[in-house]
């Protein structure tokens, strides 16, 4: 690749630091939106790509390669210099332009928009994704969709919910139905494989050790998982 970049950027002194969002246009009427607190750091680094003097590891330049790959010249120009809210401002445009070719970091706003909530029910922010959100607050994706899934009420004093209450749902953290009836001490009852009975356990643990079948075959069982454990079949007294 052996494209020519202009720079449109102010002269300031070596040790300057602009940040603001960018585009970068061809030639070819295509065009990358990105943000960046070095402008001219990021200005060079594109120099160095485009120009073939250097080889790119980022993913969204990789993917860029094959649609600029004829073109002959681009420009690097700043769109608006901000020094604060940097990700919140490169989204708001990248968000006008997503029908642009090149923006191959838009993929999140196909998904579901969500709202921020204090924990006093305060609207804080909204944006139109999951991801977005956790780039804009550079915190855990994971984290986020715990609180829209209903494993955990919130996450560093913030409430997540989906802009489309249909779209909210209310999962059980990792354990479910398994916890809910070792709370209720639900009785287990063994059976042959014709269906004999063949005994009944006060609870899992009890089961597995009386009959000297591993718990987690035990366990298997009664959730659906497996069709035996011990050559025995195994199920809850009140599921029968």
């Amino acid at each position: 690749m052996n494209i020519k970049l202009k720079v449109e950027l102010p002269k300031v002194k070596w040790d300057a630091k602009l940040s603001g969002v960018y585009k970068l246009q061809f030639d070819n009427g295509m065009f990358y939106i990105g943000s960046s607190v070095k402008l001219h750091g990021r200005a060079g680094q594109w120099r160095s790509y485009l120009g073939g003097e250097a080889k790119c590891s980022l993913k969204d330049m990789k993917k860029m390669r094959g649609k600029i790959e004829k073109c002959k010249e681009a420009t690097f120009w700043v769109i608006e210099f901000v020094d604060e809210g940097l990700r919140e401002l490169e989204y708001r445009y990248i968000k006008k332009n997503v029908d642009n070719p090149l923006m191959l970091n838009t993929f999140s706003f196909e998904k579901k928009p969500i709202i921020e909530y204090n924990m006093k029910g305060k609207e804080v922010a909204r944006y139109t994704s999951a991801s977005q959100a956790s780039k804009i607050k550079y915190i855990q994706l994971s984290r986020i969709k715990e609180v829209l899934t209903g494993g955990r009420k919130s996450h560093l004093g913030s409430i997540y919910k989906y802009q489309n209450s249909e779209d909210n749902c209310v999962r059980v953290r990792n354990r479910g139905v398994r916890s809910k009836l070792i709370a209720k001490k639900i009785k287990v009852l063994r059976f042959t494989k014709d269906g004999e009975p063949a005994g009944e356990f006060f609870t899992t643990i009890e089961a597995a050790r009386v009959t000297g079948v591993d718990k987690k075959g035990v366990y298997s069982v009664l959730v659906g998982k497996g069709k035996t454990a011990g050559g025995y079949v195994f199920k809850y007294a009140d599921l029968e």
